[in-house]
Parts: structure tokens; sequence; C-alpha cells
């Protein structure tokens, strides 16, 4: 047998010995890695354990539609009352009540951080409710300002004045004219804008909420927790246009209602 051949022949031995060789065994068992897989098995593939929820509606979760319908409210008023109050009933100028309109909206940008801050901050371990407290604290302190707060008389001491061009105004007419009604809404639109902030502050903390017992729904209900809301979300709109359309409609307020 030539070196070449006995070389071939021994390679061969040593293939066929680690072919007989014992398989190593992981020292970790199997189920050590279901305990840890995620997402687990949970009932009716919900993404959260804990169960399905109770409706929105029950005693247990009624402070979410409560405080849904609320932001609403408060939402849906305030652009009726720029409006109604601001434009008509002071008389501000087009660029005072346009920036307003901005300056309201300013806040609910800050939503996703209101939110974020919320999950990452708990105060005295709470992650929702004293975020809850104290958006609707300043919102509330805001609203009751500007419903105590004297507003004055209107800048058209006759709203008929509002149709007769300035330059044709009396003196008896002109008597009539309140120049320092446009320069009492600033201190309605920083309460405004404030009001708002508290919404969106607790807003932040009760949508955490909301998409934790929407995590909990299983999957053939999956939905219903954000579908009630909204629906009564909606249905409070209407009764903010209807409060608003109906008690900012007089002569002085850009209305007909005498």
């Amino acid at each position: 047998m030539s070196h070449l051949e006995a070389s071939i022949s021994v390679a061969r031995s040593s293939l066929s010995s680690a072919n007989h060789l014992p398989k190593l065994q992981s020292p970790v068992p199997p189920s050590f890695y279901d305990d840890l897989k995620s997402p687990v098995d949970l009932q009716g593939n919900a993404l959260r354990p804990g169960g399905a929820p109770a409706s929105v509606f029950s005693l247990q979760h009624l402070g979410v539609v409560a405080h849904k319908a609320s932001v609403t409210v408060v939402y849906g008023s305030i652009y009726s009352i720029i409006y109604s109050v601001l434009n008509n009933y002071l008389n501000m100028t087009a660029t005072l009540v346009a920036t307003a309109t901005a300056l309201v909206k300013v806040p609910h940008a800050l939503r996703m951080f209101t939110g974020l801050i919320s999950d990452c901050y708990p105060i005295y371990g709470y992650r929702r409710r004293p975020y809850l407290v104290i958006g609707w604290a300043l919102s509330f302190i805001c609203c009751l300002l500007m419903a105590v707060l004297p507003l004055g008389e209107p800048y058209y001491g006759d709203a008929a004045l509002e149709d007769i061009p300035e330059s044709e105004w009396t003196a008896e007419q002109q008597a009539l004219i309140n120049y320092e009604a446009p320069g009492r809404g600033v201190k309605l639109i920083i309460l405004f804008m404030l009001a708002h902030l508290g919404t969106i502050v607790a807003y932040g903390a009760a949508d955490g909420y909301m998409v934790e017992l929407a995590q909990r729904e299983p999957e053939a209900i999956r939905g219903t927790v954000q579908t009630n809301v909204e629906m009564v979300s909606a249905l409070f709109g209407i009764v903010a246009s209807f409060m608003t359309g109906l008690g900012l409609n007089s002569e002085a307020y850009g209305g007909s209602f005498s």
C-alpha cells in the first residue's frame, strides 16, 4: 500500500469515528424558552393579560367615557366661543381671531408628549390618575375664570351699527361704540389655550388607559372599547354645538335671537 492510500484510509477511519460521536445536549430545557416567548398564549388572542375588560359604561370604567365627553364639550365649545365672542361680541381684528384659533391648537400638538410623560414618569406610583387630576383641574379653573370674570359691554352698543359703514356713523352712533372691547379678548385667548392644555394633559393619560383596556380584549371583540368611546365623543360633540348655537345666538354675538 502506498503512502497516499494509507493516508486516505486513515481519513476514512476518522470520519467514520466522528459519525458515532454522541450528540451534545442543550443544558437548558425547551420549556425554558416557552416561558420567555412573546407574545404569550392569551385567551382569545388578546394582546395583554387580565381578561376581557368590563364595558366602558360600567361603574369601573365610566370615568373614561366621562373624560371623553368632557374633552369634546370643552374643545367644541372653545371654537364656537372664539367666533361668537372674539369676532362678533368684542369685534377683535381678524388677525387676533386667527391668532387665537392657532394658539388654541398648539396644545393639541403636545398630545403625544403628554402621553409619553404619563407612561414614563409616574407620580407616587400612578401613571394615569395624577395626570387626569392635574389636567382637569387646570381646565376647570380656566373655564371657571371665563365664566365669572366680567366680559363687559359689547363693541356695538346697537347691533344695527354693524351693517352701517363706519364713515357714516353720526356722533350719537359713535358714542355707542365700546372701543375698549377688543382689548379684553386677550385674557380670553390665554384662558382658552390653558383650558385646552389641561384637557390635553388629561387626554394623554386617559388614552393610555384606554389602550390598555383595548389590548385586553379578545380578537373577536377587539375595538369595542374605542368604538364606544368615539360614539360618546360624537354624541357630546352634537351637544356642544347645540349648546353654543343656542346660548351664543343673540344679536350681540352675531345671531338673530332677541
